[in-house]
């Protein structure tokens, strides 16, 4: 299995993040369009449906379940002009096979 897939399944594989995940795509500026799961080269940002921290437990469920995926990750709230969002830091070697996959 792909990396992007088993990091999209992690994702949605947790009732509490599943739940919380931003249904819609939104803009921002003026033309960037924002994903609701979004993979980076070291990470992966989930926009959420809420600004309430409900995310410790999951996140610490999650990097428990995959550590061969993600080493870190953390709820950050924004300022309110974008929805809240929790972010999964990669680990080396998630980092190098999403290079490897293209």
């Amino acid at each position: 299995m792909k990396a992007k897939d088993e990091i999209v399944n992690a994702i949605k594989g947790d009732k509490t993040l599943a739940k919380h995940i931003y249904k819609h795509t939104w803009i921002s500026g003026s033309s960037t369009t924002i994903y609701p799961i979004t993979l980076w080269l070291t990470d992966v940002c989930i926009q959420l449906d809420t600004h309430k921290n409900l995310f410790k437990k999951c996140i610490e469920r999650i990097l428990a379940k995959y550590p061969n995926l993600f080493k870190d990750g953390y709820f950050c709230k924004n300022d309110g002009s974008c929805p809240a969002e929790v972010k999964l830091i990669y680990t080396d070697e998630t980092m190098q096979r999403l290079q490897e996959e293209g």
